[in-house]
């Protein structure tokens, strides 16, 4: 895949806007998000200061630390969390937030924690925020999504979210980013290596990764695999304890999203979905497996029938099936909603460039995807400070009819094309 035509040509500004606008932004969480008020220390919180962040902070800590075996004592970490000579803050004693990520993670998020718990968060949401601007600078040179729209994506609820809580989802984005723009530059050893550090978060590869195989992009394929295990390796090697101690964490997921701590209201995945619905447990599992497997299976079916030679048919099978990988993940918070931002674009790139079909209905149709991602990340700020809670799980509802209406105008553009060689 090569580059859009004439994407140099965009106008400086429209970049400075991309660079501008996220710096704004931080500077307002700095200043308003209560998360960030660390002049008042003394004073007992409800929610950490830093958000979400303090994990980070903490099994960094404790994995630099002389009690780094007890890295995934859940007993250990909670201690820990609410130890004031660490955070420096006293905050509600019935919450914490569990180790649940791989050690090689908490090993690279480790350097951070050598500093004062208020610097240490500080740098963090200003990293997450140079990986928003890096990312939307690269969706914006490398798809023909209109640079306001871009924009209004950025200051959606799930971004302002994700940096304000001390969350990943602008690293995310950055990642898929960087893995797309490497496919775009018919680098595909490359865009398998980065994706591959996703692995942190490991459920997230396995829908693209199996849409690489379907489509038979084998050197990406290879890519992934050598440097995920790779890393799986080498942490086993240098941390065998630990790794094993995190395999039962992964084992023990379903007691930690029945916990209190777990809101199955801003999870958009079909799990979540089927569990507000169905509050029955194994029933609602044996339901989101059956119904996570027909996405899965039905959507590569689909993406199987676009030509493999055209450029953007390998864009478009990326962006359907990081939608697909939101509903069918296991966990997925709607500060992770910030990746969407990628298909969103592509799709809104697509759709610009005007349909291969002539009239305005197609033209419409093109972009239902762009409109069902845009009420899903625009929507869940609603939800949260309106409590538009009910039995059905809006967000994956809109996900699955964005998944839907995409490959609706997918195969509509394969059987014109084969009807166009007749």
């Amino acid at each position: 895949m090569t580059p859009p035509p004439h994407s140099a040509e965009k106008p400086a500004w429209h970049f400075a806007l991309l660079i501008a606008i996220p710096a704004l932004l931080l500077c307002g969480i700095f200043s308003f998000s209560p998360n960030f008020r660390f002049t008042d220390m003394a004073t007992a919180k409800e929610n950490p200061l830093g958000g979400d962040y303090l994990q980070e902070y903490v099994g960094g800590r404790i994995l630099k630390g002389p009690n780094h075996d007890l890295l995934y004592d859940a007993d250990f970490f909670n201690r820990q969390q609410h130890d004031e000579k660490i955070a420096g803050f006293p905050w509600d004693e019935n919450k914490y937030f569990p180790a649940v990520y791989p050690p090689f993670w908490y090993a690279a998020v480790s350097p951070l924690s050598q500093l004062d718990y208020r610097t240490a968060a500080c740098l963090w949401a200003g990293l997450m925020t140079v990986c928003l601007i890096s990312a939307m600078v690269l969706i914006y040179r490398f798809t023909n999504v209109s640079v306001f729209l871009l924009l209004i994506f950025c200051l959606c609820t799930p971004v302002i979210h994700s940096i304000s809580s001390g969350q990943k989802g602008t690293l995310l984005l950055l990642i898929f980013t960087v893995s797309f723009v490497l496919l775009k530059k018919a680098q595909p050893a490359g865009s398998g290596v980065v994706f591959a550090l996703s692995l942190f978060k490991p459920y997230l590869g396995v829908c693209i990764g199996l849409t690489m195989i379907v489509r038979g992009n084998w050197r990406w394929v290879a890519a992934t695999l050598l440097t995920v295990a790779a890393a799986v390796t080498l942490t086993w090697l240098a941390m065998p304890k630990l790794s094993k101690d995190y395999i039962d964490v992964c084992l023990g997921f379903g007691d930690y999203v029945q916990s209190g701590g777990y809101d199955l209201a801003k999870s958009y995945s079909l799990w979540s979905g089927w569990q507000m619905l169905i509050p029955h447990n194994t029933t609602a599992k044996a339901i989101t497996v059956a119904t996570a497997l027909a996405t899965l299976l039905g959507s590569l079916f689909f993406l199987a029938r676009l030509p493999r030679d055209e450029p953007e048919s390998l864009a478009r099978a990326f962006a359907v099936m990081m939608l697909v990988t939101v509903v069918t993940a296991p966990h997925f918070y709607y500060y992770d909603l910030t990746m969407l931002i990628l298909p969103a674009a592509i799709f809104a790139g697509q759709a610009s460039q005007g349909s291969r079909l002539s009239g305005r209905r197609r033209n419409r149709v093109r972009w239902l995807p762009v409109a069902f991602i845009a009420a899903a990340l625009l929507g869940s700020g609603l939800i949260e400070q309106f409590g538009l809670v009910t039995n059905i799980a809006l967000g994956p509802t809109l996900l699955i009819a964005a998944i839907v209406s995409a490959l609706h105008d997918a195969t509509g553009i394969v059987d014109t094309d084969r009807h166009g060689e007749h």
